[in-house]
């Protein structure tokens, strides 16, 4: 993808950004969104044991696909894992 594509995203990211902005509303809509109501369930060991089982069962199946991929086409799993690491962007994995 070219360097001007690139630069598009953010382009258009930002005259959204700044659009959204001067909506009404817009200040009690990101208050609503990133204000939690109630902190004691910070505390509570289900919603732990809920966000946990989550990450959890999406770690197994990423496995799950990685080992399946790699006795397919014969190859190791630290080279199918780097795939997915979060860096990977850095090097140019998704652009």
């Amino acid at each position: 993808m070219t360097a001007w594509r690139r630069a598009y995203r953010y382009v258009v990211l930002t005259i959204s950004l700044g659009y959204v902005a001067t909506l009404p509303g817009f200040k009690e809509g990101i208050e609503f969104y990133m204000v939690p109501d109630d902190w004691s369930k910070l505390f509570d060991i289900n919603v732990w044991n809920d966000a946990a089982g989550l990450a959890g069962s999406f770690f197994f199946f990423l496995l799950d696909v990685v080992l399946y991929y790699c006795k397919k086409y014969s190859t190791t799993v630290s080279s199918k894992l780097s795939q997915y690491h979060p860096t990977n962007h850095l090097k140019g994995g998704y652009f």
